[in-house]
């Protein structure tokens, strides 16, 4: 803690140039009374002779500003256009000796020494900091407030304009100077770290409310069951495709003669059937529809189970689905392994043709030798002796191959035909249970049941109109089937050999394969889709997670930001006891029959039920009331000037009392400007004697003359010609 030393000025304010001023201090005991002489107006007594100017000096070399409101320009006596000070301070260890200069404009300067060691940094600026760092003034404090601090601790006035008690202090800077005193700052800052901290969270938060949601809009436009129908459709078209050119390429192997005429009727049957078969599904369909209508009517309380039966149904089909789809594999290996095998036994057939007619040839052509009867055969330019017997036995074994191997070929062809009506029975199974699926899909939820009845109604109606356009339907295309089938049977018993375009056949085979291709891009497109939306509902559960974790932090910060405020409000209350206790203690040693109360809460005007179920009824406010003789609160501000300055001196002796016991108060002096002056005789006694029981400097700025009998060390301030010099007496 600092003590005064010596103050040396030039120039500032009415003070003339080499100005000294030694401040005493031998102990606590030691008071130093600061009186005036104002030779220029000997009837003003000791008023306007610049006492106060000694603490105004001094405020103004330790922090660069004016005490007064005013420019700091201000500070330079009227007629000169420089001015300079220099303040000696002691920790008692080592002197800090501060040296402040400036001249009207820009011109000034500022220099630091601490134990005779030069502590000047390269600006100003840097060099203030250095002070305050000396004088132990947190780095964290505004001008305002530390200032602010200076004035309540060390500057005790009649007129009290800036201190505790002020008639312009708010109930806002008192606590905030409480709150400095009593070191709480740390909690204030806390408070607005958890309250940052809580802001930035929330942000974090609403960032991942906002991507959750995006993913979520995203899932509710991409429902995998949906995509799932979807593929299913895809691979149906997949095996159809492939079925239409197993079928192409069957036809093309038995492209021969009467083999593809029957191929061709057989075609032409089995399309008939399949257009019967594809009417009488509709018509099962549309039976079915029909009564599951009129039974959805009827138990629309029992729709959910239905839904659940068919969704069991499904699975039950995808089941058999798969199976189908693994003997469909199988069968189509099998087509293959036999359409191979027609290929080569045809192959066998059209050599052995070859041969057959050659050998015939051969026998019907050949000549006899009228002199030896010898077969002769006229080749090359040239006859050749053939045998006749020999070609005859080879002609009959290769007719009877060729039987043999045709009686196999119409084998083949026949187990070709029984692995075909296995394939189209197991690719029905696969049309089923994708048909199922897909029905499935297309099911209305429970919620939605109730409201579909007249929907169902209207339908039912449709279903019968459907019922004749699909009789129309079939009447129309099975009719002229029929009639081709029995034109094509016709036309084999007048002809040997249908004609049959293998080429345009292959040209087809080649579509067929490139929709293929494009159909498993597209399956491979729906699988990646299936992925992603898997992904994101992983995503989406992790983002819930963090979402949590992140509320979770929030609500953490937001329970210290309000718990660092409350407990920075529960250690105000619990100093104010004994604040309140000493500075109506200092009252009654000064005579005074005033009392002081402080409190941190005020019942709000509009109280209601529930403001006080949720203990809102108070709100936070630094009240400060004064009593009189035990009646009701006085107005601060219509008490007389000696009152409102006895009541701040005591609490600002109070508050800097109790501040420098928690090691808060920095400097270890203070002055008393005019208070006295306001006491009668007894309560300058009295004064004097509270002044023996505070510790540190004292220094009293007075022109009562009955304290210079009560101080053995006083400092005299005397104007002369304007100029002011000071004295020691």
């Amino acid at each position: 803690m600092m003590r005064l030393k010596n103050l040396t000025v030039n120039n500032i304010y009415s003070f003339g140039e080499a100005v000294s001023c030694v401040f005493e201090y031998i102990g606590d005991s030691i008071r130093t009374l600061i009186i005036g002489r104002n030779n220029d107006e000997p009837g003003a007594d000791s008023n306007g002779s610049g006492k106060s100017n000694i603490l105004n000096s001094i405020f103004w070399i330790l922090f660069g500003e004016v005490f007064q409101e005013e420019n700091v320009d201000t500070i330079i006596r009227l007629g000169q256009s420089w001015c300079s000070g220099e303040l000696t301070m002691t920790d008692g260890q080592s002197d800090l000796v501060i040296s402040r200069g400036r001249g009207t404009g820009k011109r000034r300067f500022l220099r630091l020494t601490y134990g005779g060691e030069d502590k000047t940094a390269n600006t100003d600026e840097q060099t203030q900091a250095e002070i305050l760092k000396y004088l132990q003034i947190s780095p964290k404090l505004k001008p305002s407030e530390y200032i602010n601090d200076f004035v309540n601790t060390v500057y005790f006035s009649s007129d009290v304009a800036k201190g505790f008690m002020g008639k312009k202090t708010t109930s806002k800077e008192r606590f905030q100077l409480v709150e400095r005193f009593l070191s709480l700052k740390r909690y204030s800052f806390a408070s607005e770290l958890a309250k940052t901290k809580k802001s930035e969270i929330k942000v974090k938060a609403d960032e991942l409310s906002s991507v959750i949601l995006s993913k979520e809009t995203w899932l509710g436009n991409n429902v995998d069951h949906v995509v799932i129908g979807e593929l299913n459709v895809v691979k149906a078209q997949v095996i159809n495709i492939q079925n239409q050119m197993l079928d192409i390429s069957a036809r093309i192997i038995s492209s021969n003669g009467q083999r593809l005429a029957r191929e061709t009727l057989n075609q032409k049957k089995l399309t008939l059937q399949s257009v019967r078969q594809a009417f009488d599904a509709r018509f099962t369909a549309l039976e079915t529809e029909l009564a599951t209508n009129t039974q959805q009517q009827a138990q629309e309380n029992l729709a959910l189970t239905a839904y659940n039966q068919l969704e069991s149904d499904a699975r039950l089909k995808a089941a058999n689905a798969q199976q189908a789809q693994f003997e469909l594999t199988r069968l189509q290996t099998q087509v293959t392994a036999i359409n191979a095998s027609l290929l080569a036994n045809n192959t066998t057939v059209a050599t052995s043709d070859m041969e057959i007619r050659g050998i015939r040839d051969q026998l019907s052509n050949h000549l006899k030798c009228p002199a030896c009867q010898a077969s002769l055969m006229y080749h090359d330019k040239k006859l050749q002796h053939i045998n006749a017997d020999d070609l005859s036995v080879k002609l009959a074994k290769l007719e009877q191959a060729r039987g043999q191997i045709t009686t196999v070929i119409q084998g083949l062809g026949n187990d070709l035909l029984v692995l075909q009506s296995q394939i189209k029975t197991h690719t029905a199974v696969v049309a089923d249970a994708t048909a199922a699926a897909t029905q499935l899909t297309r099911i209305r939820n429970a919620g939605s049941i109730s409201a579909s009845i007249t929907n169902l109604k209207t339908r039912a109606e449709q279903i019968t109109q459907e019922f004749q356009a699909v009789s129309e339907q079939a009447k129309a295309q099975i009719v002229p089937l029929k009639n081709e089938v029995t034109k094509l049977e016709n036309e084999l018993l007048a002809a040997n050999e249908p004609e049959f375009d293998v080429e345009q056949a292959e040209n087809q085979l080649k579509q067929l394969k490139t929709q293929e291709t494009e159909v498993n891009k597209q399956i491979g497109q729906y699988e990646e889709q299936l992925r992603v939306i898997a992904q994101v509902k992983t995503e989406i559960s992790e983002l819930k997670i963090q979402l949590a974790e992140e509320q979770r932090q929030a609500e953490m910060y937001g329970f210290w930001e309000v718990g660092f405020r409350q407990l920075k409000l529960d250690i105000i209350d619990q100093f104010l006891p004994d604040f309140e206790t000493l500075v109506n203690r200092y009252l009654d040693q000064l005579k005074v029959s005033l009392r002081v109360a402080f409190g941190t809460q005020k019942e709000k005007a509009n109280v209601s039920k529930r403001d006080r179920e949720e203990g809102r009824a108070f709100k936070e406010e630094f009240n400060v009331e004064v009593f009189k003789d035990g009646k009701d609160p006085l107005p601060y501000g219509l008490m007389s000037k000696g009152q409102r300055g006895r009541i701040g001196s005591c609490v600002g002796m109070a508050l800097r009392e109790l501040t420098k016991e928690r090691g808060n108060n920095l400097f270890d002096f203070f002055f008393m400007d005019e208070i006295a002056d306001a006491l009668d005789e007894s309560g300058l006694r009295e004064l004097v004697s509270l002044l023996d029981d505070l510790p540190g400097q004292k220094l009293v700025i007075s022109h009562n003359d009955v304290l210079k009998d009560l101080f053995e060390h006083r400092i005299v301030v005397e104007i002369e010609n304007d100029v002011s010099t000071i004295k020691a007496a």
